[in-house]
């Protein structure tokens, strides 16, 4: 978490959050130079229900002074026949924008992408990442969640820290 950007584009680290790499690295020091004690996790997948969800992840870390960690998963309705990489490329490419944003608005943002997401690799970024709140957006009550949905979903159902849901 912090001030340079890295990219790496190894093929064989991209399934793994430990493995692959991210947005900034470093201790968390927010803008005003003072280390934050609290750790906010948001998922992002380019919907408009996880925008809500990042928009107040920022908005809860700069209230309570936290730092942000967004997770990038891949959409769930990519229809553009993309392989991974260039999934990859637009997540991150995204990730670094909303860095910018919780910078200019005072908010230590860090991120990372995993390509393919599952439960012990989102507890063992909550673990790492010294996670306090993992901040949900309410399902859809479909007949049919999204992959994504089912990943959340099961995440809330077994999360070890303090949920914020997002309508």
């Amino acid at each position: 978490m912090s001030h340079a950007l890295q990219s790496s584009s190894s093929p064989a680290r991209q399934h793994h959050p430990q493995a692959s790499h991210e947005l900034m690295h470093g201790p968390a020091i927010p803008p005003s130079g003072i280390p934050s004690e609290k750790h906010i996790l948001a998922f992002y997948d380019r919907s408009l229900r996880a925008d809500r969800a990042v928009e107040k992840a920022i908005h809860m870390a700069r209230a309570s002074k936290a730092n942000l960690y967004v997770l990038a998963i891949p959409p769930d309705n990519d229809k553009s026949g993309s392989d991974m990489a260039s999934v990859r490329a637009r997540m991150m490419n995204d990730l670094r924008a909303i860095a910018r944003m919780g910078r200019r608005l005072g908010v230590a943002i860090d991120g990372n992408f995993i390509a393919a997401p599952a439960l012990p690799d989102i507890q063992t970024v909550i673990e790492n990442q010294h996670i306090d709140t993992v901040m949900l957006v309410h399902r859809n009550h479909a007949d049919h969640p999204s992959p994504n949905e089912r990943l959340l979903g099961e995440l809330a159902a077994h999360c070890p820290v303090q949920l914020a849901m997002v309508d």
